[in-house]
């Protein structure tokens, strides 16, 4: 098997399906754009920093700064279809939290 992301490898994505890379890769990844053209995929890519992740939460549960005051608003997950209009730019909105 070619080593790196085969798109194959994801459990049968239907046409017009999203795939989620939210992994982190040291070496550079091959990904089979027919595969992904043909069934016209949307890929996505997450990036975290594991290794910084305990120390970020320190500092959000600390009183070091107000992470509160970032939010602007609270919105429950059934409103989030009419109002995601909210979120995009521009906007005056900084953080919503949808809440499940």
């Amino acid at each position: 098997m070619e080593k790196g992301f085969q798109i194959e490898q994801v459990p049968k994505p239907k046409p017009g399906g999203k795939v989620v890379m939210a992994s982190l890769s040291w070496e550079p990844v091959p990904i089979n754009s027919m595969t992904c053209l043909s069934k016209e995929l949307e890929l996505l890519a997450s990036f975290s920093y594991f290794e910084e992740f305990e120390a970020a939460l320190d500092i959000i549960t600390s009183d070091l700064f107000d992470f509160h005051s970032l939010i602007t608003s609270i919105i429950p997950l059934e409103e989030f279809p009419s109002e995601i209009s909210r979120v995009r730019f521009p906007s005056s909105e900084m953080k919503v939290l949808v809440q499940i």
